[in-house]
Order: structure tokens, then C-alpha cells, then sequence
């Protein structure tokens, strides 16, 4: 079985077009820009450019959160969007890391990524959002300005005259347990971001098809996806050196508190809790990050997906086998690899290109 194969890129505006045009030609499901404005540039800009240059894939943030955009703001620019590319659109959202991170905040509590969700939802479906949801950063009520009159609640007024395009979906981007659960019940799509190990993709997997039950909810093909770390190169020790910093990235999700969460050997778990000790921000998802110098290559070989092509296509493979039929891939950065050497490699072992 095939997955379905996103290709994560940074949300650079010099440098977007490009990746967006190769994503297309490589054959890949779509493209996924990161939304960290201290890290990069705006991922709105770079999800405009991308469609301005492409005419199939899929586009999305991996990811945004529910903090540096109001959700009304952040509804419209998507839905903008949704209308320009005719329904090539994912909203992609976690509780926030380096994006939060460099403004000195930690992720957003759980009850406020939750009201995120419904007031997302409510707003891309051209919906009623009350005020009372919306977040109030300190703000006074409207009822200070004394006006004559004014609406009850909050709504996009021009989304309802583009009936015939679909609703942007909103995909959540969860590591632990309570956040996989709420967004079976509050998001359209979950990508599961625990890394590429078999035992720890079953056990999220598990319990978001334990939660789809209670609530009555069926998963569609494409619903249910990983995020995981890919490196394509003949040699296993090369492969890691080009993708630990962004390796580290996504062990950290898995321990974002400290403690880490989930299925670990544990020796794999005191690693984990280890690099969240020594995270340095300043270098995240550097190449030459100092906190991930002592990643294990055993280690790396289960969490992530490295070594020659056909190696990583079977991986991959066996992550649609378990019912992951989407992945997003974060493959080694423009730093190591300017040309997509690994998303290429991929491609023509899996016999997407259409160059």
C-alpha cells in the first residue's frame, strides 16, 4: 500500500516557489511550510507564492498555532486561499513551539487550543462564532463603544458566496494523548507527530481509533497521518548527519514537558528526556544543533526514516500498512540539501516524477 506523501519545506519567501514547483514535478501529494515568524518568513506569503506556481498539490502549514493569529484572521486568509486554489487547502495547527518559544511563551493550554479549533471550525464552515469564545488579550467588550448597534457574534460575511468550495479542513498535529483525543473530536484530519517507530505510531494510532469509536466517528482515507523525519543516502551514518537537528525537533514533541510520553525502551526514553534538558532554541533545527550531537544511531534508525531510498520507501510503506496513509516528511534542510536530494531519491523509487 502507498502512502501519501507530503514534503515539509521552511515558509522562506526567497525560496518557497522553488520548493513548491519540485514538490509538484517529484509527483508528491502536496506541500507543507512551516509558521514560525522569528525562524522565517510568513507562512500566508509562502502559501500564496506556492499557489501562485502550482496547479495540483496540496498546501498547508506543518505548523501554525493558536496564538500569533487570531482565529478570525487566520480563517480568512485560508479561506482566501481555499477560493484562489480551488480547494487545495489544509489548515495545519499544534499548541505551538518555536513559534511561541521566541516570543517566551510555552505551547498553548490545551482548554485554549481546544476553543481554537471550535472557532476555527465555525469560521471556515461560514458559521456563528461567539464572542465569548473568541480569545480577549486584554481587551474590553464592544459594548465600551456604545454603539447604536452591533452583531451578536462573529463571522466571515463574504465566505458563504463561494458555496462550491470545500471547507478548508483542519489538521491537527498531535504527540500526546489528550490532544490526539480532542482532535478526533474537534479537527478533521490528525497527524501524528511521535516519530516513525512502529510500536509508538500504533499506540497514538490506537488511541485515536479508541476515541473514534466512543464518539461515532469513521476516519476517511487521508484523515489519519505521521509526521516523520526522512533522510535518503547510501550511508546510514551520512543519512543522520544531514537530518539530526530536525530529528531532534520531533523527539522533543514527544517530551515537550520533560517527561517523555508514550511507548520508549528505556534507554530511548532517558535519551529523549536528555535532549529536552539540553534543547537550545536558539538552534532549532539547526544541522549542527549542539543538543543533538549524541542522538544514537540506533536510536535515529527506529524514530526516524533513514538510509538508501528503498530503504525508506519500505518504511514508509509500512506506515500506510498500519492504517498512516498520509505522511508528512521532514527531509534534511537547503543548508545540507539544497537540490531535494532526498525527497528526489524518494520520488523515483516510488515512480511519482511526471518530469
Amino acid at each position: 500500500m502507498e502512502p501519501q506523501i507530503w514534503v515539509l519545506n521552511s515558509a522562506s519567501p526567497w525560496a518557497v516557489r522553488r520548493a513548491a514547483e519540485e514538490v509538484e514535478a517529484m509527483g508528491f501529494a502536496g506541500l507543507a511550510v512551516t509558521d514560525s515568524q522569528n525562524k522565517s518568513g510568513d507562512t500566508v506569503v509562502a502559501l500564496s507564492l506556492a499557489a501562485s506556481v502550482t496547479e495540483r498539490i496540496g498546501l498547508t502549514t506543518a505548523v501554525t498555532n493558536p496564538f500569533t493569529r487570531h482565529p478570525a484572521s487566520l480563517s480568512a486568509a485560508f479561506g482566501s486561499l481555499q477560493i484562489i486554489t480551488g480547494g487545495r487547502m489544509v489548515l495545519g495547527i499544534g499548541r505551538g513551539d518555536s513559534a511561541l518559544a521566541l516570543l517566551g511563551l510555552s505551547p498553548a493550554s490545551p482548554d485554549y487550543f481546544r476553543r481554537t479549533l471550535d472557532c476555527l471550525r465555525g469560521y471556515l464552515s461560514g458559521g456563528e462564532v461567539p464572542f465569548s469564545d473568541l480569545p480577549r488579550a486584554g481587551m474590553a467588550d464592544a459594548d465600551e463603544l456604545h454603539l447604536g448597534d452591533a452583531p451578536p457574534t462573529s463571522h466571515l460575511e463574504w465566505l458563504p458566496r463561494f458555496p462550491d468550495v470545500p471547507r478548508v479542513p483542519v489538521d491537527v498535529y498531535a504527540s500526546g494523548p489528550k490532544i490526539i483525543r480532542m482532535a478526533v473530536a474537534h479537527a478533521d484530519r490528525i497527524t501524528l507527530a511521535v516519530g516513525a517507530d512502529l510500536d509508538r505510531l500504533r499506540w497514538a494510532r490506537d488511541i485515536a481509533l479508541a476515541e473514534a469509536e466512543r464518539i461515532g466517528r469513521t476516519f476517511a482515507p487521508g484523515e489519519l497521518g505521521a509526521l516523520v523525519n526522512i533522510s535518503v543516502d547510501e550511508s546510514p551514518e551520512k543519512a543522520l548527519a544531514k537530518a539530526a537537528g530536525r530529528l531532534a525537533v520531533v523527539m522533543r514533541f514527544s517530551a515537550m514537558h520533560g517527561k517523555a510520553v508514550g511507548p520508549y525502551e528505556e534507554a530511548d526514553r532517558a535519551a529523549v528526556e536528555k535532549l529536552v534538558r539540553a534543547y537550545n532554541m536558539k538552534e532549532h533545527s539547526a544541522v549542527d544543533a549542539s543538543h543533538a550531537t549524541d542522538i544514537r544511531p540506533e536510536f535515529a534508525a527506529k524514530f526516524g526514516v533513514f538510509g538508501t531510498a528503498q530503504d525508506c520507501h519500505r518504511r514508509l510503506r509500512e506506515l500506510a500498512e498500519i492504517g498512516l496513509g498520509r505522511i508528512v516528511l521532514m527531509a534534511p534542510g537547503p543548508e545540507v540539501d539544497p537540490d531535494f536530494d532526498s525527497a528526489r531519491a524518494l520520488s523515483r523509487e516510488m515512480n511519482l516524477s511526471t518530469v
